[in-house]
């Protein structure tokens, strides 16, 4: 396999969040795409809205 068509990363929510953060999958995410691995990247969101909008910031 070349690269992947979407990646993604799964399940971000209030729970998982820091350790996701502290364990550097979004900017891994970033980097599979950077370097040609991944087409497309995204993030699947599992929480409530109040959550969303306090990371919207986020969003590139």
């Amino acid at each position: 396999m070349d690269y992947f068509d979407v990646f993604l990363a799964h399940n971000i929510n209030e729970t998982f969040y820091p350790l996701a953060e502290n364990n550097g999958t979004f900017e891994y995410v970033v980097k599979m795409k950077g370097e040609g691995l991944a087409k497309k990247i995204g993030i699947i969101f599992h929480d409530k809205d109040d959550f969303l909008e306090k990371y919207s910031h986020l969003r590139n």
